[in-house]
Parts: C-alpha cells; sequence; structure tokens
C-alpha cells in the first residue's frame, strides 16, 4: 500500500512540477511529434514532426462528437446498434452494462461517454445513428468536415481511433480539429469535466473520471486522449493562459506504467511556449521586395487613368511567431483599394497585405510612395498648370476688354 501511494506521489509531482529549463533543448519530449499553436491565429509557436502522418487513436472521437453536435441536441434519443455491440473494449457494453441491440440512450449519454470515458461503443452509436439520419456513410461525412474545418493532411476511416493503415493525421490538423470542436458549447462543456455521474438504462449511476490528466492544469480548459499500441500515447489540449488561447498536440508518446509521460510532454510544450513572444517580420515603414501595379487618374478625380509599377510599404508593424514552420507556410497577397485619388489620400492607406498561414489569414495596412508618383508627372502637371494660367489671364482680358464702355459716335450736322 504505501509502494502504491509513494508511486502515485511521484507520478502526480512529475506531471504538474514547472519545468525550471524554458526550452526545447534542455527538456526531454518522448512524443515523436508535437505542436503548440496560436489560437488565435493557427501560427505554430512550437513544434517537430508538425505535419507527419500518424495515428490519432482515440483522439479521432473528436470528429465523431462534432456531428454529433451538429445533428442532435442533448435531449435526443438515439438507438443502440450492432456495429457498436461488436466495439472493443473501452465500451459501456462491455465494462458497465451490457446493452442489447435497439436500446434507446440519450445524446448527453452518449457524448459525456464519448468524451470522458472515451467509449468505443457509444461512438460508433453516435456514427450510425448520424449517418442513418443523413443518409451518407459516415466516412464520407467525417472526412468532408475534416476539409471544412482546414486539416489537409488527416484522413479517418472510422469515427472511433481503432487502427487502420489509412486512417492518419498530423500534429498540426489534431490542434485545429480540438479548436474546431471547441467552437460547439455541448462539446466545449463536456470536455471541461473532471468527473461526472450517470444512469444507466437500467437505472444504476456510475462515474465517469477524466482520463485527461491535465485538465485544470496550466489553465487547460479540455482535451482528448487516446491510446492503441501502433499510435502509443495521444494527446490533444486546449489552454487559456492570461487571456490567450493556445492549442496543443502531442503524438506517439510513451504509455508508461503510471501513464504520466504523454502529460508530462504537452505540459512541457505548453508551459515554453506561454512565454514565447512574437518576432518583428515587417517593421512600420518597410518597403517590401514585391511590387505591385497602381493605378490612378492622372488628375485626382478625372482624367486618364495611367499604370505604374511600385513597391508596397507597410503602414504598421507585422509580428509572427519564429519558427520556420510558419515562413514555410505562408503566403501573402497585397489587395489595393479602387479609384485612389493620388492628390487626396496623402499618407492614408492605399491597401491592405493579406498575411496567410494555414489557412488562417490577416490583414494590413499597406502604401505607396505617391510624391514619387506625383513627381514623375510633373511636367505634365507644369504644362496643366500654365494652360490654366494661360485661360486664366485670356478670359480676364476678354471680360476686361467686355466690359470697357463703349465710346459714343459724334455725330456732325
Amino acid at each position: 500500500m504505501f509502494k502504491c501511494f509513494l508511486s502515485l506521489i511521484l507520478s502526480l509531482s512529475m506531471i504538474f512540477t514547472t519545468v525550471n529549463a524554458k526550452s526545447l533543448e534542455d527538456t526531454k519530449i518522448y512524443g515523436e511529434s508535437y505542436v503548440v499553436i496560436d489560437g488565435e491565429t493557427n501560427e505554430v509557436i512550437l513544434g517537430k514532426n508538425i505535419d507527419e502522418k500518424m495515428y490519432p487513436a482515440s483522439v479521432s472521437k473528436l470528429i465523431t462528437a462534432i456531428l454529433l453536435a451538429e445533428n442532435f441536441s442533448p435531449t435526443d434519443t438515439l438507438v443502440f446498434t450492432s456495429k457498436a455491440k461488436s466495439m472493443p473494449e473501452y465500451s459501456v457494453n462491455l465494462n458497465y452494462y451490457p446493452l442489447e441491440v435497439g436500446q434507446e440512450l440519450s445524446a448527453d449519454f452518449i457524448m459525456k461517454s464519448i468524451l470522458i470515458f472515451s467509449a468505443n461503443d457509444m461512438a460508433q452509436t453516435a456514427a450510425d445513428n448520424i449517418s442513418e439520419k443523413l443518409g451518407v456513410p459516415f466516412e464520407t461525412l467525417m472526412n468532408n468536415k475534416l476539409k471544412e474545418l482546414g486539416l489537409t493532411n488527416t484522413y479517418f476511416t472510422n469515427g472511433i481511433g481503432l487502427h487502420d493503415d489509412n486512417h492518419y493525421s498530423t500534429a498540426y490538423d489534431l490542434a485545429i480539429l480540438l479548436k474546431g470542436a471547441l467552437k460547439y458549447d455541448w462539446i466545449r462543456e463536456v470536455v471541461g469535466i473532471k468527473e461526472t455521474t450517470v444512469t444507466l438504462p437500467d437505472g444504476s449511476l456510475i462515474i465517469y473520471e477524466n482520463s485527461n490528466k491535465l485538465l485544470g492544469t496550466l489553465g487547460m480548459i479540455g482535451g482528448k486522449t487516446g491510446y492503441t499500441s501502433k499510435a502509443g500515447r495521444t494527446l490533444v489540449g486546449a489552454f487559456e493562459i492570461n487571456g490567450k488561447l493556445y492549442f496543443a498536440s502531442v503524438l506517439k508518446s510513451v504509455y508508461d506504467s503510471e501513464d504520466t509521460f504523454v502529460f508530462q510532454d504537452m505540459y512541457n510544450i505548453v508551459d515554453i511556449a506561454k512565454d514565447k513572444e512574437k518576432t518583428l517580420l515587417y517593421k512600420n515603414g518597410q518597403q517590401l521586395e514585391s511590387k505591385v501595379l497602381f493605378e490612378y487618374n492622372l488628375f485626382g478625380f478625372f482624367g486618364p487613368k495611367k499604370v505604374v509599377e511600385v513597391p508596397v510599404i507597410l503602414k504598421e508593424d507585422v509580428y509572427i511567431y519564429d519558427d520556420p514552420y510558419n515562413l514555410e507556410n505562408m503566403t501573402m497577397k497585397v489587395q489595393l483599394k479602387d479609384d485612389i485619388n493620388i492628390f487626396t489620400n496623402g499618407n492614408k492607406p492605399v491597401g491592405t497585405l493579406s498575411i496567410n498561414i494555414k489557412g488562417n489569414e490577416s490583414s494590413y495596412d499597406i502604401g505607396v510612395n505617391i510624391s514619387k508618383i506625383i513627381a514623375k508627372n510633373l511636367h505634365i502637371y507644369l504644362l496643366a498648370l500654365v494652360l490654366i494660367i494661360f485661360i486664366i489671364v485670356f478670359i480676364i482680358i476678354l471680360i476686361i476688354k467686355l466690359s470697357r464702355p463703349k465710346k459714343s459716335k459724334r455725330i456732325w450736322g
């Protein structure tokens, strides 16, 4: 008994002790792939093998939870299916209560069973009922939704996480999957539950304890665990620290006897990531290397249109996290406004620079050197000015001449 108690204390201390070294170089990470992303911009703060395809195990159940939340409400009833009856542990049918095919179950019970207990049979029940309701194979529904969420390196063959060589994802995609899942209030509430009591069909009560040992630690608001022999230990988590949101995932970590390593991995990477600051990519007033075609009216509101190739100048600072992944996956697009008046626009923005990193876009004001554009046309403006002066002088002379009183003619008698 004492040994068990001591082992538990050591395990907990390993999980919840803050890493003294604030760098990955000094920190042991057991997971073969991991990432921490900024919850607002989807930028990678730190990671390893970020886009390497791996097996997600029960983290896959998040997509089943999303489709359940989209197609049913907590008070709706679903039917236990024959496919669900054949599911292996962990399952309500095998671990708690033998269910009969056709047994009615509440959607709330199924959601909690999926996300807290990680019940394989309840995930299959959800998949079968959703598929029947929509008349579409669940595999198709899943993968369409995964694409809609922006997961570009993921394909699921089942909504449970059972091993299949063609069932894969990446550290980055799974972080995005969790971000998508937490947009549903129902899911966000359930993944944040540490312990809850649920009622079985026979009226008996059982207690679900969340297997996510980091819940409530370092600002973790929710996540999902997973394990298969080929996937290793997997974990995704969402953290809210000092008002900032982070999403993290760890894949193929070690499943040790006390089941601590994957949680320590995630604690370590998030603890390091939370102290990282963005670095300056472009500063206000900096001229970009690329040029754009700038169209304008020669005389502001009117006159012939002219097009000139000009460099773009940033009107504000641009910051990103200094990780090579962000630069490798970054695309930039310049969008100019229509009908820009070169005389009245002055130093106002003439368009935006859009920076896209893995589908998440941020926009920044840009300008161009309008004074140089005016200078290039200076000879035309001088000629126009001379012409205007000439016209004005001519009109004045004409007015003076016309306004002089006419001399009356003398009549000799």
